[in-house]
């Protein structure tokens, strides 16, 4: 039951900040989208997740301006892949918190409710203190998760991550759970196998209410990401956060030159 409320928490925690920070940066962002074509507009995405800490929001804004025919193929997985890549920044914010910096955050957010400003800071806030406090508590005894989680294989480890973070719609999610279980009984193969699972299971909203096109999105970017994850399943783990973001930027930046293999079969679709 506790590693369930500390997902419940950390899923929380990671909505509540892209909702605040997504008000915040929304209109501004979908114009600047708006003027931008090719790897540029993956450039931008990547900003924009950044600041947004959302790249289910970005991939489903891709989906939508396929549909519409506003954007090709290329164009909508680039704008995906850099906008999930940019959220990885979360993770890194996330990890550098504790259960004081959580209260702290968690009681601001409170002020700002009861006098009625800010409401895009105030959501920003509960959501930033809700994953510090996650954190703390998967990194502690409350978790008692670790043990039988650190004897599965990678393999099932990976399958793990990738049916959460396709049921949830986010590989951030699955790195802050790596992150909590690290050293707490999940040694680096694991905690590995759940962050690359996490990294191909976020695909899963774009597969969602299917379209023709939103389809050939999914599969683009599912057989992409998958090509990439199984191969660095016994690589060294760097770190949780090292794994998570690079792995997305290496997504990133190999799409232009493995579109092709991707891109033909799709447009048969």
């Amino acid at each position: 039951m506790a590693l369930v409320g500390v997902l419940a928490l950390l899923y929380l925690g990671t909505l509540l900040v892209t909702e605040g920070a997504g008000g915040l940066v929304g209109p501004s962002g979908r114009r600047l989208l708006s003027r931008l074509r090719g790897f540029p507009l993956g450039l931008a995405a990547l900003l924009l997740g950044a600041a947004s800490g959302s790249g289910t929001g970005l991939s489903l804004l891709g989906r939508g301006l396929l549909q519409v025919g506003v954007l090709p193929l290329y164009e909508a997985a680039l704008l995906a892949l850099g906008g999930t890549l940019g959220a990885t920044v979360l993770v890194a914010v996330a990890g550098l918190g504790n259960r004081t910096l959580a209260f702290a955050a968690l009681s601001l957010a409170l002020a700002l409710e009861v006098l009625k400003r800010g409401q895009g800071a105030n959501r920003l806030l509960f959501g930033l203190g809700l994953l510090f406090l996650g954190l703390d508590l998967a990194r502690g005894e409350a978790l008692g998760a670790g043990a039988w989680l650190g004897r599965l294989p990678p393999l099932a480890l990976f399958l793990a991550g990738l049916l959460l973070a396709f049921a949830v719609g986010s590989a951030n999610l699955v790195a802050l759970l790596a992150l909590g279980l690290a050293g707490e009984g999940v040694g680096p193969e694991g905690t590995l196998a759940l962050v690359l699972g996490g990294g191909v299971g976020c695909t899963g909203p774009v597969l969602l209410r299917s379209t023709p096109e939103s389809l050939r999105l999914g599969l683009v970017l599912l057989f992409h990401r998958l090509a990439l994850a199984l191969p660095l399943l016994f690589a060294p783990n760097p770190g949780v956060f090292p794994a998570h973001a690079g792995f997305h930027a290496l997504a990133f930046l190999a799409f232009p030159l493995a579109y092709p293999l991707w891109g033909r079969p799709a447009d048969r679709l």
